[in-house]
């Protein structure tokens, strides 16, 4: 039996194009290294993106795991993996601090080679000395050139370009040299020379310059997800993100959104200065969707997938979905005033507009539950209204714990739907619950109830929107 898994996994894997990635976040590292701020929430907002994407599987290493062994065993794990294919993708996602160090091996033109600080980072007393947990990009270019798999590399950090967050810079603050022990240990793995093929790389910065964090995350990260997953970096609308788009709206978007959080009291200077560089040049024509192969056409037998690997079904929560499902040309949710961040206990104000009649449903997501305002409202098409006024609602939308990301959700049905069962907070089987109403959101479609709580007929969703703001401290 064992024997038919193992045969079975390798034509699962050799037969059906897959994608893994490897998320590497480090916030908070060992040895006094200077903190950052928005790891956490680029880690957050790039496993969003990941399984928008149709990623199979996500392995995440923050902080504390994300050591310079705990990287090198997941790459040699998959190195060694029949995942190891040309016909499937692998990717490597990193935020954190960049490093430049001395060039010991002369193959640098600007004599220093960039690397990337993991959380056991260690410097010599007193000294610009690395001793260990610095991933090497010559380290890093070996790694690669034995993944025969294309390589796709996202690196928000400084001096990221050539790598393969007052104002908070994700750079420590000089140039370093390697301790001669340490260069020891490393250079039998940084040996490899020859070009990378099957690769693509998108970068934070050039070589050298400087990426910016902020409370919100990295400003490149939060570029990429406005570009890909809201669908931004379409720039001229046909319906189609190439690279290249991305990468000109990563250049635009990266200076308004310094403006932006700096204009919110929350920035500390941010300059928006830097400038993303994708790689290689011939790829900039293709589209996001051909790089990370998107399709999903050829579904996996379902015997291979329960052998191959266990998929939790918090993989699939109704915000991920509902994200993807907002319609803004159908459903509009916008806050008054613009404003995007709120002290806790501050009411919250929004209006609404959309292009179809019907009845409206309001409900709120804090970080693990759902909270109902209004319920099956008859609205008019073309016409605006404003959360509480126009409906005399007896809720004040409060700001509110926990602190961070708190979304607005409106779904527009065509006649009164039921949704109270799926949105309770006291629901025991909260999972499934969000699985449920995802497959009736896939299928445009959600059940009503009669007084008994018999499902009665079927409820066209006609519109969903979405808005999301910030909560703080007071």
């Amino acid at each position: 039996m064992k024997k038919y898994i193992l045969i079975l996994l390798f034509l699962t894997v050799s037969l059906f194009p897959r994608s893994d990635a490897l998320i590497v976040g480090v916030g908070y590292y060992k040895n006094n290294i200077p903190s950052l701020w928005g790891v956490e929430k680029d880690v957050q907002n790039i496993q969003k993106l990941f399984k928008h994407l149709g990623v199979d599987h996500i392995q995440t290493l923050t902080d504390k795991q994300a050591t310079l062994n705990g990287i090198r065993e997941i790459f040699n794990r998959y190195i060694n993996s029949p995942k190891n294919n040309p016909n499937n993708i692998f990717i490597f996602y990193y935020s954190g601090h960049g490093v430049q160090v001395y060039d010991i091996d002369g193959d640098e033109p600007d004599k220093k080679d960039e690397a990337t600080a993991l959380f056991d980072l260690a410097l010599e007393d007193n000294q610009d000395v690395i001793t260990g947990g610095l991933l090497l990009d010559d380290e890093l270019y070996t790694i690669l050139g034995k993944i025969k798999s294309k390589k796709i590399l996202i690196l928000d950090k400084c001096h990221s370009d050539s790598s393969h967050r007052g104002r908070v810079i994700r750079a420590l603050p000089t140039t370093y040299s390697l301790s001669k022990e340490f260069w020891q240990k490393i250079k039998p793995k940084s040996n490899a020379k020859n070009a990378l093929t099957n690769f693509v790389l998108f970068s934070a910065t050039k070589a050298n310059e400087e990426a910016e964090d902020s409370p919100f995350g990295g400003l490149f990260t939060n570029s990429i997800i406005d570009g890909i997953l809201y669908k931004k970096a379409d720039l001229n609308s046909d319906g189609t993100i190439t690279v290249k788009e991305l990468e000109q709206f990563c250049n635009h978007d990266i200076s308004e959104l310094a403006t932006n959080i700096n204009n919110k009291g929350y920035g500390g200077g941010l300059k928006g200065d830097f400038t993303p560089q994708f790689r290689p040049t011939e790829i900039l024509n293709h589209s996001i969707a051909s790089v990370f192969n998107i399709k999903k056409l050829t579904p996996k037998p379902k015997q291979s997938i329960e052998i191959v690997e266990e998929i939790s079904p918090t993989d699939y929560l109704l915000e991920d979905l509902l994200d993807s499902l907002t319609s803004n040309d159908i459903m509009q949710l916008k806050l008054l005033f613009n404003k995007k961040v709120y002290r806790e206990h501050e009411r919250v104000r929004f209006k609404i507009n959309s292009s179809f009649g019907g009845y409206l449903s309001i409900f709120i997501a804090y970080q693990d539950s759902y909270r109902l305002f209004m319920t099956n409202q008859k609205i008019e098409a073309s016409k605006q209204y404003s959360f509480p006024n126009s409906f005399f609602a007896r809720k004040h939308l409060v700001a509110k714990k926990p602190y961070g990301t708190t979304k607005i959700y409106a779904i527009l049905s065509r006649i009164p739907l039921n949704i109270e069962s799926y949105l309770s907070n006291n629901s025991l089987d909260k999972v499934r619950e969000d699985l449920s109403l995802v497959n009736r959101f896939r299928k445009g479609v959600m059940m009503t109830y009669n007084n008994k709580g018999k499902p009665q007929r079927e409820a066209e969703i006609l519109g969903i929107g979405g808005v999301e703001f910030e909560v703080w401290e007071k």
